[in-house]
């Protein structure tokens, strides 16, 4: 057998594989950072300290937070806001849209960030705008560099291009950040 797809034979798309890792990466980013969970978690007017005001003034201890209390709250699955959604502080990462020609290969991810608007004001500022710092801290032009994703993922670099902020009030007023990235695999790279 010969032909021009020769050159295809023992070859994969990686390109599925490749969104699929991205997401994987971005949710292990995410949960492992300490402030992003104590602002989803604790309800408080300050969620950084170790001791936190509840909005209704009482005042409860503030430990770091485990991964399993993040059940409910951070999620690798998309977001829809015609669904029903829980009045909790929540984060969900869904893969956009992948674009894969000669010219551009790209994968397009959010980071939806949703606050009840009851939870928005804390004692240094708000906490849509604080989470919505600490993704960009972890995410917006740093280049990915753990051994194990830059072997099936490359060095690739997510870019923040675009941030609306949105007011739900469907069932209950929320505050949703969408967080809009693209991570670039290379102009004309065959993945």
């Amino acid at each position: 057998m010969s032909g021009i797809n020769d050159k295809n034979i023992n070859t994969t798309s990686n390109k599925i594989k490749r969104c699929s890792r991205l997401i994987k990466y971005v949710y292990e980013k995410l949960i492992a950072d300490n402030k992003i969970k104590r602002y989803l978690y604790y309800n408080t007017s300050n969620p950084l300290g170790s001791k936190g005001k509840g909005y209704d003034g009482n005042i409860i201890p503030q430990t770091d937070v485990s991964d399993d209390k993040m059940e409910g709250l951070l999620f690798d699955i998309p977001f829809n806001p015609e669904m029903d959604i829980k009045l909790t502080n929540s984060l969900y990462i869904n893969l956009k849209n992948g674009s894969f020609t000669s010219s551009k290969n790209s994968i397009y991810f959010d980071i939806n960030i949703l606050v009840p608007d009851d939870y928005c004001r804390i004692s240094d500022g708000y906490r849509h705008f604080e989470i919505a710092q600490r993704v960009a801290d972890i995410f917006d032009n740093i280049y990915v560099n753990e051994k194990e994703y830059v072997e099936d993922l490359g060095n690739l670099q997510p870019i923040l291009y675009a941030m609306p902020i949105i007011r739900l009030s469907k069932s209950s007023n929320f505050i949703w950040v969408n967080m809009q990235f693209e991570v670039a695999l290379g102009n004309g790279l065959r993945i």
